[in-house]
């Protein structure tokens, strides 16, 4: 009643309301214009959803005070807030408007994904993104049914709980599964108030019957390559039985550091996980068949990485027999290719038996050495193993073919040493058998 009426006080106070992990954070300033000044505040809080919704708090805040930190919210609801100034007899002078906060974020819901499946199942996945609270851990689910995620959060029909893990975590494997089983793995995300995501896609994974018909066995010569640079796999696949296997396919499955590039006499294509499947030949019975497949590391890589290559082999229905490879991806030098030197063994026979390759003492074995990334004219050296070597001068090209006959049966270390025109050195040395025809 004292205030003229021709006076209208500014809307005061910039009244904000901010949702944090901690609570909602109110802000504003003092009222302008106003007759009298400030002696206190009062804060309404207002409930606006679930089963309290409507019930009403106030707090009371001494002039001087411009921010609070609402700490008693409870994770679900939605809360309107005003405020309103008083003077020293209790008098309204000014008053802002409402303003809501409240309604939590939860993480972002995560996306798995299956690496490979041999005898472990092997997931991953990148980290989703943050919701109101940092993401603290996650929570791994195995079902054996489709799970059905009907209510936001809802984990009662994910199956059980096989794993807590930290943040920091990006990956999980699963040992605990059997040759049969067929699993449905879902990925929940755990903020710091406990507030869960929805849960991921449910990852469908089949456990593969493994059938000891054929045998499966890889030859790299390698546990370390640079990237850039290539890399050859032998492939070996022993059928031991009488039986013609027909219609079987090689499945490579590189991770995600390694490329395919080629294989010279299998037909190859992508499938949709980045596998690549090769259709194999007719493999005959009581004999060992073998293919090469060059793969390569990628470029860009920041530090030495692990990586590795599986292979299946397998039917339309029937694993036979899976093998892998572990590699190091190096990175080498600035950026630079590594030099590398390569040795191609020719009129090898196979032991059908035990899989081995060998040369026929008397007859002559051929071996393909190239190398790459180093600087001409070369020289190279062939020590044999047998007391013989052979030595070539001023090369022109990184490539050449050599000769040798061993006259008696026995295991031989065979060396070979480039040497180029800026003194960089490189040597291999191999294991060569030879038997009586």
């Amino acid at each position: 009643s004292e205030i003229p009426t021709s006076f209208k006080p500014a809307q005061p106070m910039n009244f904000t309301a901010q949702l944090r992990c901690e609570g909602v954070q109110l802000n504003w300033t003092e009222p302008m214009y106003t007759v009298r000044p400030a002696s206190y505040y009062v804060v309404t809080r207002r409930i606006w959803t679930g089963p309290y919704a409507g019930y009403v708090q106030t707090y009371r805040f001494e002039v001087g005070i411009h921010q609070w930190l609402d700490h008693t919210i409870q994770w679900g609801h939605e809360y309107y807030y005003t405020i309103a100034a008083y003077d020293v007899d209790d008098q309204l002078i000014s008053h802002s408007p409402g303003v809501m906060a409240g309604w939590a974020v939860p993480p972002e819901r995560p996306r798995l994904h299956t690496a490979q499946v041999e005898d472990t199942v092997q997931l991953y996945w990148t980290r989703p993104r943050a919701g109101t609270c940092d993401i603290q851990g996650y929570h791994l689910y195995r079902s054996s049914s489709m799970p059905s995620v009907s209510a936001f959060g809802s984990t009662s029909s994910l199956g059980s709980l096989i794993a807590e893990l930290p943040v920091t975590t990006t990956n999980f494997v699963d040992n605990d599964v059997q040759q049969g089983d067929e699993w449905y793995y879902s990925l929940v995300a755990i903020d710091t108030r406990d507030t869960k995501s929805l849960a991921s896609s449910p990852v469908k994974v089949s456990i593969p019957v493994i059938h000891e018909h054929l045998n499966l066995w890889l030859e790299s010569g390698r546990t370390e390559i640079c990237q850039g640079e290539m890399l050859s796999v032998r492939v070996y696949i022993s059928n031991p039985l009488e039986q013609v296997f027909n219609n079987v396919r090689l499945i490579a499955n590189p991770s995600r550091h390694i490329t395919f590039q080629r294989s010279a006499y299998l037909r190859s294509r992508i499938l949709p996980d980045g596998s690549i499947e090769f259709t194999l030949p007719q493999l005959p019975g009581k004999r060992t068949s073998s293919f090469e497949i060059q793969f390569q590391a990628v470029e860009n890589i920041v530090q030495d990485t692990r990586a590795s290559i599986y292979f299946t082999l397998r039917s339309e229905n029937t694993v036979y027999d899976h093998d892998h490879i572990n590699l190091i991806v190096k990175k080498c030098g600035q950026g630079q290719p590594a030099p590398y030197l390569s040795v191609q063994l020719r009129n090898l026979k196979l032991d059908p038996v035990t899989g081995r390759r060998y040369i026929v003492a008397g007859q002559t074995l051929e071996a393909d050495i190239s190398w790459r990334h180093m600087h001409g004219p070369y020289s190279l050296k062939v020590e044999w193993g047998d007391g013989n070597q052979e030595e070539f001068a001023l090369l022109s090209e990184p490539r050449t073919t050599v000769g040798h006959s061993y006259a008696q049966p026995n295991t031989y270390s065979c060396t070979i040493t480039i040497v180029d025109s800026t003194g960089k050195t490189l040597q291999s040395t191999i294991s060569i058998e030879v038997r009586r025809e």
